[in-house]
């Protein structure tokens, strides 16, 4: 029964070996939530493998561990999420696979709130591609008061606000979002990408 139910929620999979310590193990899992982000709290899980970085398209990360989703953003109750797992090398200098999850291992939940949260500038998912730290990133119930540390991200460049007023001091920008838009957007080049970036604004 156990096997069974694996193979019910996770509708498809595939998975990778590290290559460095800058690309590591890995999976993407299609799960079945249960039920639809939007709307809702949705717990997400590695078990008891740790992550270098979670991606889910589509959410909105209210802490390290959960996320919602709003209407015309997300639709239905299948989740992708690709995850890279920790991983380190050993005695020998060669990367050490025992801390790489599997797919199986990648498990969401989600429970209806009955309604959009309404918390202002709440920072959406964190896009990732091996060789490119260019980001644009969403915001939900954007204001004028939107402003958000880099500093994790090193060097920056090609900050922009994408048509709102923008401000720079250091490694921090602010944007005055009108509030217009069901979702605004800010985008910058980095240096580095930190590990999980998704949990640093949650």
């Amino acid at each position: 029964m156990k096997i069974a139910a694996t193979f019910a929620a996770l509708a498809s999979a595939t998975e990778w070996q590290g290559q460095s310590l800058s690309s590591t193990c890995g999976a993407i899992a299609t799960v079945d939530a249960g039920d639809s982000p939007v709307n809702a709290t949705c717990t997400f899980s590695t078990g008891a493998y740790a992550t270098n970085l979670v991606s889910v398209g589509g959410v909105f990360w209210t802490s390290g561990s959960t996320f919602t989703s709003f209407d015309g953003i997300f639709d239905g109750s299948s989740v992708e999420v690709l995850v890279f797992f920790e991983q380190f090398e050993n005695a020998d200098g060669e990367l050490d696979n025992s801390t790489c999850g599997e797919a199986a291992d990648i498990t969401v939940s989600c429970s209806d709130n009955g309604m959009a949260d309404s918390r202002a500038n709440l920072i959406g998912n964190f896009a990732f591609a091996p060789d490119n730290n260019s980001f644009q990133v969403p915001v939900a119930n954007a204001d004028a008061s939107f402003a958000v540390d880099l500093s994790a991200f090193g060097a920056l460049a090609n900050q922009t606000c994408n048509g709102a007023a923008m401000s720079t001091s250091g490694s921090s920008m602010a944007c005055a979002f009108d509030g217009v838009a069901d979702v605004a957007y800010f985008g910058f080049n980095s240096e580095v990408r930190p590990e999980n970036p998704n949990s640093i604004f949650a």
